[in-house]
């Protein structure tokens, strides 16, 4: 729904979903196929109400399916798992994960299940990868371990730390284990896991869960009204409602509303007209990721730019084509793929080949030992994870600028 990985329609990949579920319960009784992911929808910017409802309609969309392949409700309910992330607003995100065992129990017993195992949410979280800054990344420690504290505060049965340096890089040794050693002192050394549901009780976190339930149920209302899940899908109200959410999300962090240390706050002493200007943003090779290269493509068109969307999975060459086909001065990739290398490269050659001034820009994790690199081959720019829109913005504008003016100083 969000990771633009699919490979068949939805309802042909429901139908191989429950296909090989209901194959696996006949011939693999203690293998549970089914893990229903939220993590991505917290990842590309929905807040907690919205990332809840989708993760559980889409949990309601495969017992129908499993129901109609002849699966009792409670023994699809009972092969469900769910995997959340879990973000930096502490209360908030406790109340997320206890939402959601109540909600998934009223879900289930509307399927038709019946016992108590069907009814009970198990959940694996993981700590959100979209919270880590490439700026000052061992603030990145202390996030992972709030995340993780709410994500066992919350209920969670298993769990995954993200290492401090995955927003510059895949992650060090080093860092791999100070994840896991997170862990290991949470739930050694601080008496984390002694009690079950430690909130209980407590009038603020009580009446926040409440809250995020009711707010949850109204968005369930809402998507069987489009016609349920897949129906939503089809139109693009899911993918819409997800984009508007990332790009509040992203404005909130330019503007400091939404504080991240050491990027748009408490920041090290260290950190340093004529024509409607043009860029093509793309994606290069088989990344699907694309909630970044929408938001920058926004602020990019709300500063002035003519912005184009590429497809998803293109190859130089077809990059190259738009560029010439639209008169583009700025090309801007995304690439968290780690391929940026030989993609770029790649890119780069086309265009001397055909004689383009496109200025190529990069967004995403590239390693600084990356970055000499990427300047000799001639990319103008690159952006980092974490990189405010309005630098972005002016950084292109400078590099359209410099473009147009060399082309003048040519012209006799």
């Amino acid at each position: 729904m969000v990771r633009n990985t699919w490979i068949f329609a939805p309802e042909p990949s429901m139908r191989i979903v429950a296909d090989v579920a209901s194959w696996l319960a006949r011939h693999a009784p203690r293998f549970n196929a089914l893990s229903v992911s939220g993590y991505h929808f917290q990842e590309v910017g929905a807040d907690a109400v919205l990332k809840l409802a989708l993760t559980l309609a889409n949990a309601r969309a495969y017992v129908d399916a499993l129901k109609v392949h002849g699966m009792h409700p409670d023994e699809a309910c009972s092969r469900m798992s769910f995997f959340f992330g879990v973000g930096s607003d502490f209360y908030t995100e406790i109340a997320k994960l206890r939402a959601a065992r109540l909600l998934w129990a009223e879900m289930a017993a509307a399927c038709g299940a019946e016992s108590v195992k069907a009814r009970a949410l198990r959940m694996h979280c993981q700590t959100s990868g979209w919270s880590l800054t490439a700026q000052e990344p061992e603030n990145n420690i202390v996030r992972v371990t709030a995340q993780a504290m709410a994500a066992v505060f919350g209920g969670t049965q298993s769990l995954h730390t993200n290492a401090y340096d995955e927003a510059l890089a895949l992650p060090s040794a080093a860092a791999a284990r100070l994840a896991r050693s997170t862990q290991l002192i949470l739930q050694y050394e601080t008496g984390l896991r002694d009690t079950a549901d430690p909130w209980a009780g407590s009038y603020m976190m009580e009446s926040l869960t409440s809250d995020l339930a009711a707010r949850v149920r109204i968005e369930l209302a809402e998507l069987e009204k489009r016609g349920g899940v897949l129906e939503a899908i089809e139109s693009g109200w899911i993918k819409r409602r997800v984009q508007a959410a990332a790009a509040a999300t992203q404005a909130d962090v330019d503007a400091a509303r939404q504080v991240v240390v050491g990027v748009n706050r408490f920041v090290a002493d260290d950190r340093t007209g004529g024509h409607q200007a043009r860029e093509v943003d793309a994606k290069l090779g088989q990344d699907g990721h694309d909630r970044g290269a929408a938001v920058v493509a926004s602020a990019l068109e709300d500063a002035g730019f003519d912005v184009a969307l590429a497809p998803l999975f293109q190859q130089p060459t077809t990059i190259a084509d738009h560029a010439d086909a639209g008169r583009v001065d700025v090309i801007g990739i995304s690439s968290p793929s780690g391929s940026h290398l030989e993609l770029v490269g790649g890119l780069l050659e086309v265009l001397a080949s055909r004689g383009l001034s496109s200025k190529i820009v990069l967004r995403g994790i590239v390693p600084d030992a990356h970055v000499p690199a990427l300047t000799r081959m001639g990319v103008a720019a690159i952006f980092g994870p974490g990189t405010p829109l309005d630098e972005i913005v002016r950084s292109l504008c400078a590099c359209v600028e410099a473009t147009r003016d060399a082309c003048r100083a040519r012209v006799p």
